[in-house]
């Protein structure tokens, strides 16, 4: 009867809308294979904000932490212009695709050095970010992006790293998102260096 052919209507147009919805889903996921939207690392200079909080996309509303960061900064510090390797290492059973975002902030929150990309890192001035195929892991991955240090010395840095580790269903249902900080210090020797060559002036030359 007419009650029939109303419900079998209405779920034509459940039908269509679940589909449109998973296309969606299935677009943004997509579009953020090849790296992260920005803005995701849970720093102050991002107010906190990462895939997991703040009306995130990915994972529980409280994201994990992991130790994620580890450098070739020696403990004396960080020289200004100089270049490091900064290695981010997610470990997570179960997990089979793997994304980052990476940045180094000052005590204000403002972004400080340079990334350089590599085959499975795409590096957009101060930040890093996964390509596509950089992605695929098995529990575990492990990425390397070169860091350039700022040329002109800015105190302590922090390094702040979100990692998505995502189950590759189809969804963001079951991914977790990881989040972890490293600060490291700048050389003193850099810093007098520096204060010497700017504020040292011999009048007249030559004396």
């Amino acid at each position: 009867g007419l009650d029939y052919i109303i419900v079998e209507k209405m779920n034509r147009v459940k039908k269509r809308l679940s589909g449109v919805v998973f296309i969606g889903i299935a677009l943004m996921l997509m579009a953020n294979s090849g790296g992260s939207p920005g803005g995701k690392t849970g720093s102050p200079g991002d107010k906190k904000v990462s895939c997991a909080t703040n009306g995130g996309c990915h994972g529980p509303k409280t994201p994990n932490s992991q130790e994620l960061i580890s450098t070739t900064i020696p403990a004396s510090g960080y020289m200004p212009g100089s270049e490091y390797t900064i290695t981010i290492s997610a470990i997570l059973s179960g997990k089979s695709r793997f994304g980052f975002e990476l940045v180094a902030e000052d005590s204000t929150g403002e972004a400080k050095g340079s990334f350089v990309g590599n085959s499975e890192v795409n590096a957009s001035g101060n930040r890093a970010t996964h390509r596509f195929q950089g992605t695929n892991g098995s529990g575990q991955k492990t990425w390397n992006i070169v860091w350039k240090a700022p040329a002109i010395p800015s105190g302590d840095l922090t390094f702040y790293a979100a990692v998505l580790a995502a189950n590759d269903n189809g969804t963001t249902s079951g991914d977790e998102v990881i989040l972890d900080n490293e600060v490291v210090k700048q050389s003193s020797t850099a810093s007098i260096s520096d204060f010497l060559d700017r504020q040292i002036s011999i009048y007249p030359n030559p004396v």
